[in-house]
């Protein structure tokens, strides 16, 4: 891998795995992988905490495990991104987000960023009670994907952080995407 292609942390592809064998089946999963080319296969298969995924990679894996499964691939996305965060907030993590403040809340939220991807950074500000704004940026030209993934991502925590109704708008912009959220 490139130090500059954009990348995932091992540890959140292995939870991603996780997931989605959980939807779709163990044998599914690996039906799909072995059809994967050889070096897709390699940077996906197997994954440590301490590897780096390029992001081309898992979504390509997600891609073949969705034809395989007979699904969209968006929609499997979305539903394993939400299964991969409540897996991963199950620990200590899911106390310290349900006894915390919007602000807290929100100015944690590059830091996690941080800990999951190798490009961009966040920028994350309360505009009102129940409503931040989220910028990713120094990511030109990222993917559609990527950028409903971590909307994905964003609405996911913030719903078991304890906000209720929680929405999450998106907008690409020239330097990565501008996010919304808004919760009661």
């Amino acid at each position: 891998m490139a130090a500059d292609e954009p990348s995932a942390a091992g540890a959140t592809i292995h939870v991603l795995r996780r997931a989605l064998e959980e939807l779709v089946g163990v044998n599914v999963v690996a039906s799909a992988l072995k059809k994967l080319p050889p070096k897709v296969r390699e940077e996906f298969d197997p994954v440590t905490p301490m590897t780096w995924v390029p992001l081309t990679t898992s979504i390509m894996a997600v891609e073949f495990i969705a034809a395989e499964a007979h699904r969209h691939p968006d929609d499997l996305m979305d539903e394993a991104v939400r299964r991969g965060a409540e897996t991963m907030f199950r620990t200590s993590w899911r106390l310290l987000l349900r006894f915390t403040t919007d602000r807290a809340l929100i100015a944690r939220t590059p830091v996690l960023y941080s800990k999951w991807r190798n490009i961009g950074q966040l920028e994350s500000k309360l505009l009102a009670p129940n409503r931040a704004e989220i910028l990713l940026r120094g990511w030109p030209g990222v993917s559609e994907r990527n950028v409903r993934t971590l909307g994905v991502s964003i609405e996911t925590v913030l719903r078991l952080a304890g906000r209720r109704a929680v929405r999450v708008e998106w907008t690409r912009t020239p330097d990565g995407a501008r996010y919304l959220a808004f919760w009661r």
